[in-house]
């Protein structure tokens, strides 16, 4: 996972509070932002830099660090093994992640490296078995922060994948959200709370996910690299149609927008974490 080290050191960890770029910050940050990029190889940034415009990785690499010789000393570079390591600062021997799923000796099936049958999903109907850190076996830089802070801090995760958003926030955040692959609605489980947020409630109930569907996602040049738009006849879920296309990153960063928004991140006494 060399890619994901090298392309986290652009400066992807950012501290929101003012300007706080180049070398001279000596504030507190009052929230930092930790995006991590899968499969986004580290070379890509010097390979593609002259077409990236104004902001994002332009504004990283001229106005951030670029740490060049980061890497994972291992091989089972698995997305929650990834992910486990980089908040935690462990490799799978001491955080205990391996794989993304494995097989349970006791139970005798393959289970999800965050699946936890003594929670439940909370945001869809029914009673489905939810998920949560348990698994993990070290802490993470969001524990820390809350013992560091004596519980001041707030620390959120969100991602596509339960487990890239649950393993980043450990097991104190105040919250971690993923989307439900077939609605693409955003859900959490009853490890964080017994209900949504009404923030996030009334995010999912503006149906903010059906405006990906159905659209292009053209290069600079404006060819089509690919659509959004459902087969007739064929059941495909929201993240089969969205989740590789920039569509995914936008509507990601709409649900961050509203959590700092609404759960007031980095206005506290406290720096804030969201991964």
């Amino acid at each position: 996972m060399r890619f994901l080290l090298r392309a986290l050191g652009v400066g992807l960890l950012l501290c929101v509070s003012g300007t706080c770029f180049g070398s001279a910050y000596n504030a507190h940050p009052k929230l930092i932002v930790i995006i991590v990029i899968d499969q986004f190889r580290g070379d890509y940034l010097e390979r593609y830099r002259d077409q990236f415009g104004e902001g994002g990785f332009r504004l990283l690499l001229e106005r951030g660090a670029n740490f060049t010789d980061c890497n994972y000393d291992y091989a089972n570079t698995h997305t929650a093994a990834g992910h486990a390591t980089l908040l935690s600062g462990a490799y799978s021997n001491g955080h205990g992640i391996h794989a993304n799923s494995w097989w349970d000796r006791q139970t005798k099936r393959m289970v999800t490296s965050v699946q936890d049958d003594g929670t439940r999903l909370i945001g869809l109907a029914g009673s489905l078995p939810g998920a949560s850190p348990h698994n993990l076996l070290a802490d993470t830089l969001g524990d820390e922060l809350k013992l560091a802070t004596q519980g001041k801090a707030r620390v959120f995760g969100i991602a596509l994948k339960d487990r890239a958003a649950i393993f980043p926030a450990g097991f104190a955040g105040d919250g971690a959200y993923w989307i439900d692959y077939k609605t693409g609605r955003w859900i959490t489980s009853t490890y964080y709370r017994s209900e949504l947020p009404k923030w996030l409630s009334d995010f999912n109930g503006s149906k903010r996910a059906e405006k990906y569907l159905n659209k292009e996602w053209k290069d600079s040049s404006g060819r089509v690299l690919r659509t959004t738009a459902p087969v007739p006849g064929q059941e495909t879920s929201f993240y089969d149609l969205v989740a590789a296309t920039p569509f995914a990153n936008d509507y990601e960063f709409e649900l961050a927008r509203e959590l700092i928004t609404y759960e007031k991140l980095g206005s506290g006494p406290a720096t804030d974490l969201l991964t």
